[in-house]
Protein backbone atom coordinates (compact mmCIF):
# COMPACT_ATOMS: atom_id res chain seq x y z
CA UNK A 1 0.00 0.00 0.00
CA UNK A 2 1.04 3.49 -0.82
CA UNK A 3 1.26 6.44 1.70
CA UNK A 4 -0.28 9.83 1.09
CA UNK A 5 0.62 12.84 2.98
CA UNK A 6 -2.04 15.16 2.53
CA UNK A 7 -0.59 18.70 3.14
CA UNK A 8 -3.36 20.93 4.38
CA UNK A 9 -6.28 22.04 7.18
CA UNK A 10 -8.23 19.11 9.04
CA UNK A 11 -11.33 21.22 8.82
CA UNK A 12 -11.13 21.77 5.37
CA UNK A 13 -13.21 20.65 2.92
CA UNK A 14 -11.17 19.44 0.30
CA UNK A 15 -8.63 17.49 2.85
CA UNK A 16 -11.52 15.69 3.87
CA UNK A 17 -12.53 15.00 0.29
CA UNK A 18 -9.02 13.86 -0.33
CA UNK A 19 -8.89 11.74 2.46
CA UNK A 20 -11.88 10.01 2.00
CA UNK A 21 -10.88 9.21 -1.25
CA UNK A 22 -6.94 8.16 -0.65
CA UNK A 23 -8.83 5.42 1.75
CA UNK A 24 -11.00 4.12 -0.81
CA UNK A 25 -8.15 3.92 -3.23
CA UNK A 26 -6.31 1.94 -0.18
CA UNK A 27 -3.48 4.83 0.52
CA UNK A 28 -2.28 4.76 3.79
CA UNK A 29 -3.14 8.28 4.43
CA UNK A 30 -1.72 11.22 7.05
CA UNK A 31 -2.89 14.92 7.55
CA UNK A 32 -0.07 17.67 7.90
CA UNK A 33 -0.77 20.58 9.05
CA UNK A 34 1.22 23.08 6.63
CA UNK A 35 3.22 24.76 9.62
CA UNK A 36 4.54 21.25 10.86
CA UNK A 37 5.33 19.93 7.31
CA UNK A 38 7.53 23.20 6.74
CA UNK A 39 9.24 22.31 10.00
CA UNK A 40 10.14 18.91 8.34
CA UNK A 41 7.06 16.59 10.55
CA UNK A 42 6.07 14.76 8.35
CA UNK A 43 6.67 10.90 6.76
CA UNK A 44 9.49 11.27 4.09
CA UNK A 45 8.62 7.74 2.50
CA UNK A 46 5.29 8.69 1.36
CA UNK A 47 3.79 10.44 -1.20
CA UNK A 48 2.65 14.00 -0.87
CA UNK A 49 -0.19 16.18 -2.33
CA UNK A 50 -0.80 19.50 -1.02
CA UNK A 51 -4.46 20.63 -0.03
CA UNK A 52 -4.16 24.44 0.50
CA UNK A 53 -6.84 26.68 -0.97
CA UNK A 54 -6.99 29.69 0.59
CA UNK A 55 -3.84 30.99 1.78
CA UNK A 56 -1.99 30.95 -1.86
CA UNK A 57 1.54 32.07 -0.01
CA UNK A 58 1.43 29.42 2.54
CA UNK A 59 0.30 27.12 -0.68
CA UNK A 60 3.52 28.46 -2.48
CA UNK A 61 5.96 27.71 0.45
CA UNK A 62 4.64 24.27 0.77
CA UNK A 63 5.31 23.46 -2.72
CA UNK A 64 8.55 24.90 -2.99
CA UNK A 65 9.42 22.90 0.11
CA UNK A 66 8.25 19.97 -1.75
CA UNK A 67 10.46 20.89 -4.87
CA UNK A 68 13.67 21.61 -2.74
CA UNK A 69 12.93 17.83 -1.11
CA UNK A 70 12.16 16.30 -4.16
CA UNK A 71 9.24 14.60 -2.11
CA UNK A 72 7.32 12.24 -4.62
CA UNK A 73 4.01 13.51 -5.83
CA UNK A 74 0.53 11.90 -5.66
CA UNK A 75 -2.01 12.24 -8.53
CA UNK A 76 -5.44 11.23 -7.04
CA UNK A 77 -8.08 11.14 -10.04
CA UNK A 78 -11.57 10.59 -8.85
CA UNK A 79 -13.33 7.22 -10.14
CA UNK A 80 -15.93 9.58 -11.58
CA UNK A 81 -13.21 12.19 -13.28
CA UNK A 82 -13.15 11.52 -17.14
CA UNK A 83 -9.42 12.55 -18.28
CA UNK A 84 -8.54 12.13 -21.97
CA UNK A 85 -5.99 9.50 -23.21
CA UNK A 86 -4.22 12.25 -24.75
CA UNK A 87 -4.52 14.29 -21.76
CA UNK A 88 -0.97 15.64 -20.17
CA UNK A 89 -1.38 15.62 -15.96
CA UNK A 90 1.23 16.93 -14.31
CA UNK A 91 2.19 15.23 -10.29
CA UNK A 92 0.85 16.10 -7.70
CA UNK A 93 -3.09 17.14 -9.19
CA UNK A 94 -6.68 16.09 -7.43
CA UNK A 95 -9.26 15.73 -9.96
CA UNK A 96 -12.83 16.37 -8.01
CA UNK A 97 -15.49 14.11 -9.41
CA UNK A 98 -17.20 14.29 -12.16
CA UNK A 99 -14.08 16.71 -13.63
CA UNK A 100 -12.94 16.04 -17.30
CA UNK A 101 -10.29 16.99 -19.00
CA UNK A 102 -10.73 16.69 -22.78
CA UNK A 103 -8.16 16.08 -25.57
CA UNK A 104 -5.00 17.32 -25.95
CA UNK A 105 -5.02 20.02 -22.60
CA UNK A 106 -2.64 20.15 -20.24
CA UNK A 107 -2.67 20.53 -16.59
CA UNK A 108 0.45 21.65 -14.48
CA UNK A 109 2.03 20.23 -11.16
CA UNK A 110 0.37 20.51 -8.09
CA UNK A 111 -3.47 21.58 -9.17
CA UNK A 112 -6.87 21.50 -7.70
CA UNK A 113 -9.40 20.68 -10.26
CA UNK A 114 -12.92 20.55 -8.35
CA UNK A 115 -16.21 19.11 -8.99
CA UNK A 116 -18.01 19.49 -12.51
CA UNK A 117 -14.83 21.52 -13.95
CA UNK A 118 -13.88 21.02 -16.76
CA UNK A 119 -10.29 21.70 -19.38
CA UNK A 120 -11.44 21.83 -22.72
CA UNK A 121 -9.39 20.78 -25.60
CA UNK A 122 -6.06 22.34 -26.11
CA UNK A 123 -6.28 24.40 -22.91
CA UNK A 124 -3.36 24.43 -20.61
CA UNK A 125 -3.42 25.84 -17.45
CA UNK A 126 -0.34 25.91 -15.73
CA UNK A 127 1.69 24.50 -12.24
CA UNK A 128 -0.25 25.59 -8.55
CA UNK A 129 -3.37 26.38 -10.28
CA UNK A 130 -7.14 26.10 -8.23
CA UNK A 131 -9.99 25.31 -10.69
CA UNK A 132 -13.36 25.97 -9.01
CA UNK A 133 -15.94 23.54 -8.74
CA UNK A 134 -18.27 23.86 -12.13
CA UNK A 135 -15.67 26.10 -13.65
CA UNK A 136 -14.89 25.48 -17.61
CA UNK A 137 -11.92 26.21 -18.83
CA UNK A 138 -12.53 26.75 -23.16
CA UNK A 139 -10.61 24.81 -25.14
CA UNK A 140 -9.68 26.07 -28.50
Amino acid sequence: MSKLSIIGFHQATIVRDIYNLACELNYIVEIVDPHKFLDGNWSKDSQVLVGITLDKDLRKQVIEYIDLNNASRATIIHPTALIDASAVIGPGTFFGPYSSVFSRAVVGNDCIVGPYAMIGHKSSIGNNCLVHPGALIAGT
